[in-house]
C-alpha cells in the first residue's frame, strides 16, 4: 500500500531541439533507357503505298489499282471484277469464298518470297458481304436483332484490313460508292462516321479503321468529252480532293485530279516523303 505521507516529486522534462540538417541539392535522375523507349525513331517517309479507290461501278477502280509496272495480285470478291484485265501477264487473281480463305491469303503474303509487288483488295464492300451476309440475312429473316451479327462482320473485316495494311507491299483497297443525305430527323452528316454526300459503301465501324489506315483515298469518276466532229468520249479520272464532298484526300501531296492514272507513274519515290 502506498505511503500517503511521502511528498510528491516533480520531474522537469528537458526540451530536446532537433538537429538542423544541411540541405542536400537534389540531383536529377538520368533517363533510364528501356527496351520500349529505345525503339523510338524520327518520323519516317512512306515505305509502301496503301490507299483506297472508291467510285461507281465501271468507273475504272480495278483498272487503276492494277495499273503500272510490277507484279500484282488481285484478291477478288466481286463477280467479273477482273474482266477488264484479261490478257495482262503481270496480274494474278485469287477468288476466296470464305473469311478463312481471305485470312489465309493475307497470312501467306506476310512471308517473304511471294513475288508480288502490290495487292488489290477488290473489294471491301463485297468482302464484307462475303464474311457475314448470309448470317445477317438469316438473322433478319428470323426477325431477330441483327446488331450482334452486324458487329461480328465488321470486326472480322477490320482485322483483315489491319493485317493487310501491315503487309510489306503496296496495297489498294477498292470500295463501292454510296450517296448520303441528312438524316430523317434533320441531323446533318457526320464526317467522323464516314458520312459525306459521296462516300464509301462500307459499315461505319469499318470506315473508322480503313480511312486512317491509308495514305490516300481517291474517288474514281468518268467525265464525258466532246471530240472533233461532235462525237463523245469518256475520260477516266481520280479525285484526290473533293473539299468536303467526299472522304477523298491524301497525305502524299497528290494532285487534286489525275486522268489516265497509272499507279507507278503517280505514286513515285518523290511522293513517299509527304507534303
Amino acid at each position: 500500500m502506498a505511503d500517503k505521507t511521502s511528498p510528491a516529486v516533480k520531474v522537469k522534462r528537458r526540451k530536446v531541439q532537433p538537429k538542423r540538417r544541411t540541405p542536400v541539392a537534389k540531383v536529377a535522375a538520368a533517363p533510364q533507357s528501356t527496351p520500349a523507349l529505345a525503339a523510338a525513331s524520327p518520323p519516317r517517309p512512306v515505305e509502301f503505298f496503301k490507299g483506297v479507290l472508291f467510285g461507281p461501278p465501271k468507273s475504272g477502280k480495278t483498272t487503276a489499282a492494277a495499273s503500272g509496272t510490277g507484279k500484282k495480285l488481285i484478291l477478288l470478291t466481286e463477280p467479273e471484277g477482273d474482266v477488264t484485265l484479261v490478257g495482262q501477264p503481270d496480274i494474278s487473281v485469287l477468288r476466296p469464298t470464305t473469311f478463312g480463305e481471305m485470312h489465309q491469303i493475307i497470312r501467306e503474303l506476310r512471308a517473304p518470297g511471294h513475288g508480288y509487288d502490290r495487292l488489290v483488295f477488290d473489294s471491301v464492300t463485297f468482302g464484307t458481304e462475303l464474311i457475314g451476309g448470309a448470317e445477317l440475312y438469316k438473322t433478319l429473316a428470323d426477325n431477330r436483332d441483327p446488331r450482334r451479327e452486324y458487329g461480328k462482320t465488321g470486326a472480322a473485316m477490320n482485322q483483315l484490313i489491319h493485317d493487310t495494311v501491315g503487309l510489306r507491299m503496296d496495297v489498294a483497297f477498292i470500295c463501292q460508292i454510296k450517296t448520303e443525305g441528312d438524316h430523317e430527323d434533320g441531323t446533318p452528316l457526320n464526317p467522323e462516321e464516314g458520312e459525306y454526300p459521296l462516300t464509301m459503301a462500307i459499315q461505319p465501324m469499318v470506315y473508322k479503321i480503313l480511312a486512317p489506315a491509308v495514305s490516300f483515298i481517291g474517288r474514281t469518276f468518268k467525265r464525258p468529252l466532246t471530240v472533233e466532229g461532235g462525237g463523245k468520249t469518256l475520260k477516266f479520272g481520280i479525285s484526290f480532293e473533293d473539299y468536303g464532298n467526299s472522304p477523298a484526300g491524301s497525305r502524299l501531296g497528290l494532285p487534286d485530279e489525275v486522268f489516265d492514272f497509272a499507279w507507278t507513274d503517280v505514286l513515285t519515290d518523290d511522293a513517299k516523303g509527304g507534303e
